[in-house]
């Protein structure tokens, strides 16, 4: 923990002193690269955590849509989404596993706050907000990182719904899934990225590449996610709104760091 501590310190001047950006189409590249030069002779098997709809900012529907060489779960917490996400990728549905669950510490039942499906084509709303599910209070739905304009164009829409929550351990015994499997995890967890990660047992085995999202972190699990998986031997590439932490090296040295 002292260690880790240190860590700590250590990458959060790294963050303050920099702030590097990458277009959206680095993460699809990175991925459309790791197919073809590192897992070349066998399927690439990920999980997405937070996959909606597989429709509304989905940095992942490119590369798996179409690529057969992709299999794996997709888990998403709201059913309207869910119910959406099963016809996305219907024509999949022999190679994905579908998880109408939350992933979180325990196997619970637990309040959602969130905007009904029905809004996703709302002109008086911001596209992103009916994305942003949660279960937690730093996020947009409670008014932060968002424009007070925002918060009054969606917040008379807000709603509680009950949702399946299942620890990631359980994800993976469910459904038959060895953790050493696991290529590729992709989360938006809207805040609740790095308490999913902090489950992992990275001492077992590191996935290729580890995706979230770190908009919506709070400034102390932010920096702890990243001297975690720094403490781990994984290089950070910022994107947009997103980390890709990867154990490859397919980008040059000067990308490596936030």
């Amino acid at each position: 923990m002292k260690k880790l501590k240190q860590q700590s310190e250590q990458t959060k001047k790294i963050h303050e002193e920099t702030d590097v950006h990458f277009e959206d189409q680095f993460y699809s590249d990175f991925l459309d690269k790791f197919s073809n030069t590192i897992v070349v002779d066998r399927d690439i098997f990920f999980i997405q955590i937070g996959a909606f709809d597989g429709i509304l900012y989905d940095d992942l529907n490119s590369t798996i849509s179409n690529n057969k060489k992709y299999k794996g779960i997709l888990v998403e917490p709201n059913y309207d989404a869910f119910s959406q996400l099963l016809k996305t990728y219907e024509h999949r549905k022999d190679d994905f596993i579908f998880e109408n669950s939350a992933i979180t510490e325990k196997n619970e039942i637990r309040s959602m706050k969130t905007i009904n499906y029905s809004h996703k084509d709302n002109e008086n709303i911001p596209k992103w907000a009916v994305g942003c599910g949660t279960l937690l209070a730093t996020n947009a739905l409670f008014g932060y990182n968002c424009t007070l304009e925002q918060l009054r164009s969606f917040k008379d829409l807000v709603e509680l719904k009950l949702v399946n929550c299942i620890n990631f351990s359980e994800l993976l015994k469910k459904h038959n899934v060895d953790y050493n499997q696991v290529d590729i995890l992709h989360i938006d967890a809207e805040g609740y990225d790095w308490r999913i990660i902090k489950q992992l047992n990275l001492e077992v085995h590191r996935p290729y590449v580890i995706y979230f999202e770190f908009f919506n972190l709070s400034e102390v699990d932010y920096v702890m996610v990243l001297s975690y998986l720094e403490l781990y031997g994984y290089r950070l590439i910022k994107l947009r709104n997103n980390i890709l932490a990867t154990t490859l090296k397919l980008v040059p040295d000067n990308n490596s760091n936030l």
